[in-house]
């Protein structure tokens, strides 16, 4: 019998995949060190943070709660339950009777700013070009505001690029009484702060002296 001829087909040529550079090993990425991340486990939940801001409003109890923002039940008793845990909120009993009453603590009022802060953005970027819904009313002076952020020595009002950061005591690789590098010398900073601050007065009310409890009842719907 004639030999069967063997036909070999050709094996296309492996195609090169390039791969990441391998990190070194011991080498890991470094998340920055700062209190963000830690404040964002608690506010970045937003049936958690719009609890909270019904707490500023003046809501203390769960109906109260379930009625202003139309949360299902068992969402509501999950989330006061967690910012019970961590502190936000406090229970207190309502008189004679057995129903709790949810209220800030110290830690939870200290969330003002980032309330205000937020309500601030969404009238400036997010209202479509319409009125903003509420305004704020210091009760110490009777008239409306707008908060800002302020410098806590000369008042200023202080913006992103308006400021640098240098390494707390707080930061890991920190050495027991080392103190912090700093740019400059405190005494340094403060006199260009008051020379630049000097011909400008700052309008309004500033995070250093303000107190949220001032402005809560002052709220007002446009």
């Amino acid at each position: 019998m004639p030999a069967t001829a063997k036909i070999q087909i050709a094996k296309p040529p492996a195609r090169s995949v390039s791969r990441p550079a391998r990190v070194r090993s011991g080498v890991a990425r470094r998340e920055r060190n700062c209190s963000v991340a830690r404040t964002l486990d608690i506010v970045s939940d937003a049936w958690a943070f719009l609890i909270i801001r019904e707490a500023f409003f003046g809501t203390q109890t769960f109906e109260a709660f379930r009625s202003a923002l139309g949360i299902p039940r068992a969402t509501l008793t999950n989330r006061l339950r967690k910012l019970t845990q961590l502190a936000i909120f406090r229970q207190v009993a309502s008189g004679s009777s057995q129903r709790k009453e949810y209220r800030l603590t110290r830690m939870g009022f200290d969330l003002y700013p980032s309330f205000i802060a937020l309500m601030q953005f969404g009238d400036r970027w997010l209202a479509g070009g319409k009125p903003v819904p509420l305004t704020l009313i210091h009760m110490s002076c009777g008239c409306a505001c707008h908060p800002v952020v302020a410098c806590s020595h000369c008042g200023a009002g202080v913006e992103a690029r308006d400021v640098t950061y240098r390494d707390g005591p707080g930061r890991p690789d920190a050495t027991q009484g080392a103190p912090p590098t700093e740019a400059a010398s405190c005494s340094d900073v403060q006199a260009r702060c008051r020379a630049r601050c000097k011909s400008s007065a700052t309008n309004g009310a500033s995070w250093s002296s303000a107190k949220p409890s001032s402005a809560i009842g002052g709220m007002t719907r446009s």
